[in-house]
């Protein structure tokens, strides 16, 4: 009951514009304590969230919005699995490679460099001018290596950058458990699929039992599974065995996804904070995906229009750019009322879009050119969201 769509660009179009949705939340997540409290809240999932201040379950649906990572790696393991293993040839690592780097690390470095002032003056605000000089040039150069998430205490410039370090990890395994879980099939492809959630969420919830799991929330081996369970729904749904399903069949899926999240909204305060955050929702994800790219559903459609695509291609940089355009926006002018708070969203999101189309795309080109290299993904299959 699989679907295996075509590979034109219109069926990816769904999961673009979701991922603006995606990121959004996590802006709003981050930074909704201005509107709220009238002070900046980090994206600590250990840490009351601003939305107490709102009713019930507005309160615990907005104290979510860490999870939208967990969706970025999943949907970053389906669309590689896609480009890359469908095919079912070779991967040419050394390609490989160059088109992640091409596609990730300039807006990644970039961002870096906007927000290394406030970094530092942060830590010389709450430390000393003496101890910032020390620690932030070795954070700076921790983060530019892609280690942050390994070395936690050298992070905290631009922190949401910290999931790129996990993608770099799960971009060079890729080329080797992509393959093997791709060939999987039948009851095999389903054992992988049970073992890696409910291991990887084992792992998490007992690891966080016994140990303070809260400096190791970012250590990319903690979200490997939720990576590697997005390429095995790439291969269920584009299995040469599979039918393609009825409309029925999607809106279905969808009601499910609906219905789940509701639940989990309900239920979030009695379920372990980290493994909420270390995937604990890929089930609602898969369905969500499926049901997006299977089945030209009523939902599909309208996620296809050309302006929230393009606002899904401008998701990666709306997610990179949204803390330093709020220490920017903050040093100029408060966020704390509500129309400085529409300004600041709306300038990220312009910002975001103006940043795809004349810094990302161009630098991308520009790297690819120069290994006189054409890749295989097209420009929207490789703007996966991080």
């Amino acid at each position: 009951m699989s679907a295996a769509p075509n590979s034109s660009a219109e069926k990816i179009h769904p999961l673009t514009s979701l991922r603006f949705f995606a990121a959004f939340f996590v802006v709003i997540y981050h930074t909704l304590g201005n509107l709220v409290r009238g002070q900046f809240l980090p994206g600590n999932i250990d840490t009351p969230h601003p939305a107490d201040a709102l009713p019930n379950f507005g309160s615990r649906f907005l104290s979510l919005g860490f999870v939208s990572v967990s969706f970025f790696f999943l949907l970053s393991g389906y669309i590689l699995a896609i480009v890359y293993l469908r095919r079912e040839k070779p991967i040419d690592r050394r390609k490989f490679f160059i088109a992640r780097f091409a596609r990730v690390y300039p807006l990644f470095f970039i961002t870096l460099l906007m927000d290394l002032p406030f970094a530092f003056r942060g830590l010389a605000r709450l430390s000393s001018v003496h101890h910032a000089l020390l620690k932030v040039p070795l954070n700076f150069v921790v983060e530019t290596l892609m280690l942050h998430a390994w070395l936690v205490k050298f992070a905290g410039i631009n922190f949401p950058n910290w999931s790129l370090s996990a993608e770099t990890l799960f971009y060079l395994s890729f080329p080797f458990i992509g393959p093997a879980l791709w060939r999987l099939r039948g009851t095999a492809r389903w054992t992988a699929v049970v073992l890696l959630f409910v291991g990887g969420q084992a792992i998490v919830f007992a690891w966080s039992t016994f140990f303070d799991l809260s400096p190791f929330q970012p250590i990319p081996l903690l979200h490997l599974s939720t990576f590697a369970l997005g390429i095995l729904l790439a291969s269920w749904q584009f299995d040469s065995q599979s039918k393609s399903p009825q409309s029925w069949q999607a809106y279905t899926a969808l009601a499910a996804a609906a219905i789940a999240t509701v639940a989990v909204v309900e239920i979030s305060p009695w379920v372990p904070l980290h493994n909420l955050g270390d995937g604990i929702l890929a089930p609602i994800f898969m369905l969500l995906i499926w049901a997006l790219s299977s089945s030209s559903t009523v939902f599909a459609r309208l996620l296809s229009v050309p302006w929230l695509v393009v606002l899904g291609e401008a998701s990666f940089g709306l997610y990179l750019l949204h803390i330093p355009m709020l220490h920017i926006f903050e040093s100029i002018h408060s966020i704390a009322q509500p129309w400085a708070y529409a300004l600041y969203l709306a300038l990220t999101i312009t910002l975001s879009v103006l940043s795809f189309y004349f810094v990302e795309a161009p630098l991308r080109r520009w790297i690819l050119a120069s290994f006189d290299k054409r890749p295989r993904e097209s420009m929207e299959a490789a703007s996966i969201a991080q």
